[in-house]
């Protein structure tokens, strides 16, 4: 990146040189990211926090060359992109409402995670508490 934009001496230049690099509206770049975030997937090893971060990027990157993704359809493609061991949390979300945004998942999954580390971290503290007699 640093080669291509040596040669603008103002950060107005350089600005300009990395959104024409990087930021085109060709159809190759618009196909290329409507497949990157038609193919996410989270994957259980990995924060929550992080891939939610990798979504989002996704999604702002779309919206700046001007594809708009529907709020539920986020929601969707968000809920669609977990693993199977989400599959109880996702039809929770799913089902029984009329609506779902993509807020609502991203605050449930975090809740979720937090939830867990809390479980894993009070499970965990006992473990070294052993007697031994005489």
């Amino acid at each position: 990146v640093l080669r291509q934009v040596s040669k603008e001496t103002t950060a107005a230049g350089v600005w300009s040189k990395l959104e024409g690099l990087y930021m085109t509206k060709s159809l190759v770049n618009r196909l290329y990211l409507k497949q990157s975030l038609y193919s996410f997937k989270m994957h259980e090893d990995r924060l929550v926090g992080e891939q939610l971060d990798l979504f989002n990027k996704l999604i702002l990157d779309l919206e700046n060359i001007d594809v708009t993704i529907d709020d539920e359809d986020q929601a969707l493609l968000l809920l669609c992109s977990l693993p199977k061991s989400y599959s109880h949390f996702k039809e929770t979300l799913l089902f029984g409402r009329d609506s779902v945004s993509l807020d609502e998942v991203q605050a449930a999954l975090n809740s979720k995670e937090l939830n867990e580390r809390k479980e894993k971290k009070s499970s965990t503290s006992g473990e070294g508490l052993t007697a031994r007699g005489k």
